[in-house]
């Protein structure tokens, strides 16, 4: 039997009947082929689109990009219902959560029309990019570099354990864009790229959750999109000291 759960403070009837609707949702389009998805180590990207359908991934961007306008409320029921399935759907969460809201705190509004529909309709899936091989999570000292040449970054570097990684089209990449500078954490940013900068290998992820593939980004490329539309620069840093 499902636990049940204390209802929140600041649930109302909207969110009562968002729940109901979701938790229906999901025993018809998800609980029925779970164990299937987890022996298979991968999500569908049908099931992707079918939430972008039926406004379950970023309900929270703003109706003029697409979105529902809802607050962070919502998200933590589509959370909740999400791990009565199962943590394989934590992705989801990730992209809804986490990867998506960079974009809309830090992007322009150039940036926010282009990327964030498509984040809402699931054609883009979100991913992060930050640990390194040898250096882990520790973004003052990652060694991914992003090298300015007039309009254009050069990216070097690896990463690893990109939750995502099998689906991601679109990724925040954490890059350091002076390796030479004095206090290391300042020189470090974000760069939004899409799956044809992105040299992902997919290693082996039988023992490991299907939402988090060990997947590799080796990038030793040239970045091919315009520096503004690729640089979340609205004080899109690292740190903020």
């Amino acid at each position: 039997m499902l636990f049940q759960m204390t209802r929140y403070k600041f649930e109302t009837t909207e969110h009562e009947l968002f729940r109901k609707t979701f938790r229906k949702f999901l025993a018809e389009e998800a609980e029925p082929h779970y164990a299937q998805w987890e022996k298979d180590h991968l999500i569908p990207l049908s099931f992707w689109r079918k939430l972008g359908d039926m406004g379950y991934l970023c309900p929270q961007v703003e109706e003029q990009y697409g979105g529902l306008g809802l607050d962070f409320s919502f998200g933590i029921i589509i959370q909740e219902e999400l791990e009565r399935i199962g943590s394989s759907l934590i992705g989801i969460g990730l992209h809804n959560d986490i990867v998506v809201p960079y974009i809309e705190a830090y992007g322009t509004h150039e940036q926010k029309s282009r990327w964030l529909p498509k984040c809402v309709t699931g054609d883009y899936i979100t991913a992060i990019a930050m640990t390194e091989p040898g250096t882990g999570s520790d973004l003052a000292n990652i060694k991914t570099s992003a090298i300015r040449d007039g309009d254009h970054y050069i990216v070097n570097g690896q990463k690893t354990f990109i939750t995502n990684g099998i689906h991601t089209n679109l990724a925040v990449v954490a890059v350091k864009t002076n390796l030479q500078a004095e206090k290391k954490h300042r020189a470090s940013a974000y760069l939004l790229l899409k799956k044809v900068h992105l040299a992902l290998q997919k290693e082996d992820s039988s023992k490991k959750l299907v939402c988090m593939p060990k997947t590799q980004l080796n990038s030793i490329l040239k970045i091919v999109e315009c520096l503004f539309k690729t640089y979340l620069e609205k004080k899109a840093r690292a740190f903020n000291t």
